[in-house]
Protein backbone atom coordinates (compact mmCIF):
# COMPACT_ATOMS: atom_id res chain seq x y z
CA UNK A 1 0.00 0.00 0.00
CA UNK A 2 1.44 3.50 -1.14
CA UNK A 3 0.27 6.92 0.08
CA UNK A 4 -1.33 7.57 -2.51
CA UNK A 5 -3.93 4.89 -2.08
CA UNK A 6 -4.66 5.99 1.56
CA UNK A 7 -6.03 9.63 -0.05
CA UNK A 8 -9.79 10.36 0.63
CA UNK A 9 -11.24 10.05 -2.72
CA UNK A 10 -9.08 6.77 -3.32
CA UNK A 11 -10.61 5.30 -0.47
CA UNK A 12 -14.08 6.45 -1.09
CA UNK A 13 -13.92 5.58 -4.72
CA UNK A 14 -13.05 1.66 -3.56
CA UNK A 15 -16.52 2.16 -1.38
CA UNK A 16 -18.33 3.37 -4.31
CA UNK A 17 -20.09 6.42 -5.29
CA UNK A 18 -23.53 4.67 -6.33
CA UNK A 19 -23.30 2.14 -3.06
CA UNK A 20 -22.96 5.67 -0.92
CA UNK A 21 -26.47 6.93 -2.83
CA UNK A 22 -28.10 3.48 -2.49
CA UNK A 23 -27.29 3.82 1.42
CA UNK A 24 -30.21 3.67 3.83
CA UNK A 25 -28.75 6.63 5.46
CA UNK A 26 -28.19 8.63 2.48
CA UNK A 27 -31.72 8.03 1.33
CA UNK A 28 -33.48 8.72 4.15
CA UNK A 29 -31.60 12.25 4.97
CA UNK A 30 -32.21 13.30 1.53
CA UNK A 31 -35.56 12.18 1.30
CA UNK A 32 -36.01 14.19 5.09
CA UNK A 33 -34.22 17.21 3.92
CA UNK A 34 -36.28 17.79 1.03
CA UNK A 35 -39.39 17.31 2.51
CA UNK A 36 -38.87 19.90 4.79
CA UNK A 37 -36.90 22.02 3.10
CA UNK A 38 -39.90 22.17 0.97
CA UNK A 39 -42.68 22.62 3.82
CA UNK A 40 -40.00 25.46 4.79
CA UNK A 41 -40.02 27.08 1.58
CA UNK A 42 -43.79 26.78 0.95
CA UNK A 43 -44.60 28.34 4.56
CA UNK A 44 -42.02 30.70 4.20
CA UNK A 45 -40.26 29.82 7.47
CA UNK A 46 -36.58 29.00 6.08
CA UNK A 47 -35.07 31.84 7.30
CA UNK A 48 -36.24 31.37 10.96
CA UNK A 49 -36.06 27.64 10.64
CA UNK A 50 -32.00 27.83 9.73
CA UNK A 51 -31.64 30.87 12.31
CA UNK A 52 -33.46 28.81 15.05
CA UNK A 53 -32.03 25.11 14.09
CA UNK A 54 -28.43 26.01 13.26
CA UNK A 55 -27.22 25.71 16.96
CA UNK A 56 -28.80 22.03 17.05
CA UNK A 57 -27.40 21.40 13.75
CA UNK A 58 -23.69 22.17 14.70
CA UNK A 59 -24.73 20.59 17.93
CA UNK A 60 -25.65 16.99 16.30
CA UNK A 61 -22.70 17.22 13.71
CA UNK A 62 -20.36 17.75 16.86
CA UNK A 63 -21.48 14.81 18.75
CA UNK A 64 -21.33 12.75 16.00
CA UNK A 65 -17.64 13.46 15.52
CA UNK A 66 -17.16 12.29 19.01
CA UNK A 67 -18.56 9.69 18.54
CA UNK A 68 -16.85 8.64 15.16
CA UNK A 69 -13.81 9.62 17.60
CA UNK A 70 -14.66 6.90 20.33
CA UNK A 71 -15.66 3.91 17.76
CA UNK A 72 -12.83 4.10 15.72
CA UNK A 73 -10.61 3.94 18.96
CA UNK A 74 -12.80 1.07 19.83
CA UNK A 75 -12.01 -0.67 16.63
CA UNK A 76 -8.28 0.02 16.39
CA UNK A 77 -7.78 -0.74 20.19
CA UNK A 78 -9.60 -4.32 20.40
CA UNK A 79 -7.84 -5.69 17.68
CA UNK A 80 -4.96 -7.71 17.47
CA UNK A 81 -2.77 -8.81 14.46
CA UNK A 82 -4.32 -12.37 13.35
CA UNK A 83 -8.05 -10.49 13.69
CA UNK A 84 -6.29 -7.82 11.57
CA UNK A 85 -5.24 -9.92 8.78
CA UNK A 86 -8.44 -12.06 8.93
CA UNK A 87 -10.32 -9.06 8.25
CA UNK A 88 -7.86 -8.26 5.56
CA UNK A 89 -8.31 -11.14 3.59
CA UNK A 90 -11.98 -10.75 3.06
CA UNK A 91 -11.97 -6.97 2.43
CA UNK A 92 -13.46 -5.83 5.36
CA UNK A 93 -10.62 -4.32 7.48
CA UNK A 94 -10.09 -1.50 5.27
CA UNK A 95 -14.04 -0.89 4.42
CA UNK A 96 -14.51 -0.24 7.86
CA UNK A 97 -12.15 1.88 8.57
CA UNK A 98 -13.31 3.83 5.44
CA UNK A 99 -16.53 4.56 6.62
CA UNK A 100 -15.42 5.94 9.98
CA UNK A 101 -13.13 8.78 8.13
CA UNK A 102 -16.62 9.42 5.44
CA UNK A 103 -18.56 9.57 8.50
CA UNK A 104 -16.38 12.14 10.08
CA UNK A 105 -16.04 14.21 6.47
CA UNK A 106 -19.67 14.13 6.29
CA UNK A 107 -19.81 15.67 9.95
CA UNK A 108 -17.11 17.61 9.23
CA UNK A 109 -19.23 19.30 6.10
CA UNK A 110 -22.56 19.48 8.17
CA UNK A 111 -20.63 21.63 10.38
CA UNK A 112 -19.55 24.18 7.69
CA UNK A 113 -22.77 24.21 5.64
CA UNK A 114 -24.86 25.13 8.63
CA UNK A 115 -22.34 28.16 9.28
CA UNK A 116 -22.52 28.80 5.70
CA UNK A 117 -26.28 28.94 5.95
CA UNK A 118 -26.23 31.16 8.77
CA UNK A 119 -24.04 33.18 7.34
CA UNK A 120 -26.02 33.19 4.66
CA UNK A 121 -29.06 34.66 6.26
CA UNK A 122 -27.24 38.16 7.24
CA UNK A 123 -25.74 38.65 3.49
CA UNK A 124 -29.01 37.78 2.10
CA UNK A 125 -30.98 40.36 4.36
CA UNK A 126 -28.26 43.13 3.72
CA UNK A 127 -28.49 42.82 -0.20
CA UNK A 128 -31.69 42.84 -0.27
CA UNK A 129 -32.53 41.03 -3.38
CA UNK A 130 -35.34 42.47 -5.29
CA UNK A 131 -37.80 39.53 -5.05
CA UNK A 132 -38.62 38.14 -1.93
CA UNK A 133 -39.62 34.57 -3.81
CA UNK A 134 -35.79 34.72 -4.78
CA UNK A 135 -34.99 35.11 -1.30
CA UNK A 136 -37.00 32.28 0.28
CA UNK A 137 -35.81 30.00 -2.31
CA UNK A 138 -31.94 30.63 -1.33
CA UNK A 139 -32.66 30.32 2.44
CA UNK A 140 -34.81 26.94 1.45
CA UNK A 141 -31.97 25.36 -0.59
CA UNK A 142 -29.50 26.57 2.26
CA UNK A 143 -31.84 24.76 5.09
CA UNK A 144 -32.24 21.92 2.74
CA UNK A 145 -28.21 21.61 2.16
CA UNK A 146 -27.75 21.86 6.00
CA UNK A 147 -30.17 19.60 7.44
CA UNK A 148 -29.15 16.84 4.53
CA UNK A 149 -25.94 17.00 5.94
CA UNK A 150 -26.74 17.41 9.95
CA UNK A 151 -28.98 14.36 9.09
CA UNK A 152 -26.88 12.16 6.87
CA UNK A 153 -23.96 12.51 9.86
CA UNK A 154 -26.57 11.53 12.87
CA UNK A 155 -27.44 8.75 10.23
CA UNK A 156 -24.30 7.39 9.47
CA UNK A 157 -22.95 7.04 13.28
CA UNK A 158 -26.21 5.64 13.70
CA UNK A 159 -24.81 2.88 10.90
CA UNK A 160 -21.49 3.08 12.50
CA UNK A 161 -22.74 1.92 16.07
CA UNK A 162 -24.17 -1.20 14.21
CA UNK A 163 -20.79 -1.73 12.76
CA UNK A 164 -19.09 -1.29 16.20
CA UNK A 165 -21.11 -3.28 17.55
CA UNK A 166 -20.49 -6.02 14.41
CA UNK A 167 -16.97 -5.75 15.21
CA UNK A 168 -17.34 -7.01 19.06
CA UNK A 169 -19.73 -9.86 17.72
CA UNK A 170 -16.70 -10.88 14.95
CA UNK A 171 -13.93 -10.26 17.45
CA UNK A 172 -16.07 -12.65 19.95
CA UNK A 173 -16.98 -15.58 17.58
CA UNK A 174 -12.92 -15.21 16.60
CA UNK A 175 -11.86 -15.37 20.12
CA UNK A 176 -14.60 -18.36 20.76
CA UNK A 177 -13.09 -20.36 17.58
CA UNK A 178 -9.35 -20.31 19.50
CA UNK A 179 -7.58 -17.78 17.18
CA UNK A 180 -6.70 -15.29 20.18
CA UNK A 181 -4.01 -13.48 20.09
CA UNK A 182 -0.49 -15.53 19.54
CA UNK A 183 1.59 -12.35 20.39
CA UNK A 184 1.91 -12.37 24.00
Amino acid sequence: MNLDETKFFKVIGRIGIWRIIKSGDFLLAFTFSLLFSWISYDLSLSKSMIIDLSAIMVTIASTTLAVIIAGLAIVVSVSDNNFIKLLKQHNIYDNILSLFWFSAIIAGVSIISTIISLSLTKFVNNISLSKIVIDELIFAASFGISLFFASYALFSVILLVGTIMRWGLYRGAFIDMGYESLEK
